[in-house]
């Protein structure tokens, strides 16, 4: 068996306004720092609709066919006469047409998206 390592500067990770998740009295293990001492933090910016779109662009032009793209999206969303879709951070829905078009532009090798979508009413 192979054992492949994946690099940092290949995981991008947008959540909320672009801040890691912190409150008082969190455990250790869910914190960048202590876990990975080079890394304070681990989210690179905010998950708004512009950012998604921009980091897609950036994968575009980076992954080669012999890449496999891993998605992972988790966030609030639902159906309407357009689509399923997501919110982006900013509150703009992402339909999964709109997805589509962002990983058919992607030439790897093998493409996976795993979605977590909580559907009901937005607070």
């Amino acid at each position: 068996m192979t054992r492949r390592v994946i690099q940092m500067k290949n995981i991008y990770i947008l959540y909320d306004e672009g801040v890691d998740l912190e409150f008082p009295g969190q455990d250790d293990r869910y914190k960048s720092e202590p876990n990975f001492p080079n890394i304070p933090f681990i989210t690179d910016q905010s998950s708004s609709y512009s950012n998604i779109q921009g980091v897609f662009n950036t994968l575009d032009n980076i992954i080669t066919p012999d890449d496999f793209l891993f998605v992972w999206v988790m966030s609030h969303g639902g159906t309407d006469a357009q689509g399923s879709y997501f919110y982006s951070y900013d509150a703009q829905k992402i339909y999964d047409t709109q997805l589509a078009t962002w990983l058919g532009g992607i030439n790897a090798h093998k493409k996976t998206v795993f979605s977590v979508i909580s559907i009901g009413r937005r607070v």
